[in-house]
């Protein structure tokens, strides 16, 4: 016998033993039916337009808007002046921004979870408040 002793033999320091876990009951036909009727779902109503719209940009025609097949003029002009501006200052603000947040976040929460820091039940709902207040304080008015 091995030195642990059958798994199915009583614990040697008198506790009880766990229960049998019951089986699962069998799914339905609309159990089984939701996750790829959500995945459907939002193919058609979500992926789809914006894969249309993108292929738009470079097939008019295809959509009878224009008289090209192919063409990338109009992500030229989207990807030029002013507009491409503005799209490379909102990546440079969104990465600074996740930067910014992932060096104040990731010590916090480690303090949190991992030391007895004084006060820490206080960072949750710290974090909360931090969250609410945007759109809290405006309502104020």
């Amino acid at each position: 016998m091995p030195r642990g002793g059958d798994p199915r033999d009583p614990p040697a320091h008198g506790g009880a033993t766990r229960p049998p876990i019951p089986p699962r009951p069998a799914l339905g036909f609309t159990a089984r039916l939701g996750m790829p009727l959500f995945w459907l779902l939002l193919t058609c109503f979500m992926l789809a337009p914006c894969a249309c719209f993108l292929l738009l940009a470079v097939s008019p025609r295809l959509f009878s808007q224009g008289d090209q097949w192919f063409t990338l003029t109009y992500l030229h002009q989207a990807l030029t002046g002013a507009t491409a501006v503005a799209i490379i200052n909102s990546l440079w603000v969104s990465s600074a921004a996740a930067a910014l947040g992932m060096a104040i976040g990731f010590p916090i929460a480690w303090l949190a979870a991992r030391t007895t820091l004084p006060g820490r039940w206080l960072v949750a709902p710290a974090m909360w408040l931090m969250l609410l207040l945007p759109s809290w304080l405006p309502a104020l008015g």
